[in-house]
């Protein structure tokens, strides 16, 4: 299997077909289903609130004040965000103990840069990183130990020595 940034160069139209199909993939859970109720991506029955505009802060296991956690797991992982602008450059790249059971939105989150995401039908979508915002069909996706994950960032659970990416994809 081809790594995000090899299928990038590759063959975008592929990498374009295969972010669309994991969206439609994350789409299917996430919708109210039978019951006519709204999608509500925290289990609560709540419909979502759209859009919502966040920057880094505590949202999920990991991403509060240590100080403010007690007995939690911590594991540790490498995280990268990729600059868009500068091919091979990053904004932000270190190893870091979270939470077990801590998202790859919400390592994101941690790393203290500014991060946007509006809620959608799919969950979470991150629509900038720093001041480079999506555009068009381009924009932010995250890859885990080389791999794309299939859901939205907030259900992909870290795991101990996982290697997270976030780059900016242009097709």
């Amino acid at each position: 299997m081809l790594k995000a940034s090899e299928m990038k160069k590759r063959c975008p139209r592929a990498m374009a077909w295969a972010l669309l199909l994991a969206l439609a993939l994350t789409a299917a859970p996430l919708l109210g289903g039978c019951s006519g109720e709204p999608a509500s991506t925290d289990g609560s029955g709540a419909p979502a609130a759209q859009p919502a505009e966040q920057a880094a802060g505590p949202q999920e296991p990991g991403e509060a004040d240590d100080s403010a956690v007690t007995g939690a797991d911590k594991i540790t992982v490498s995280v990268e965000v990729m600059s868009a602008t500068d091919e091979g450059a990053a904004l932000y790249s270190e190893e870091m103990a979270v939470d077990q059971g801590t998202s790859a939105l919400g390592a994101l989150k941690i790393t203290g840069l500014q991060v946007s995401v509006e809620e959608s039908d799919y969950g979470p979508f991150v629509t900038a990183i720093g001041s480079t915002a999506n555009e068009g069909s381009s924009g932010w996706t995250y890859t885990v130990n080389g791999e794309s994950p299939t859901v939205a960032a907030d259900q992909t659970e870290l795991q101990a020595g996982d290697k997270l990416v976030w780059e900016y994809v242009t097709f």
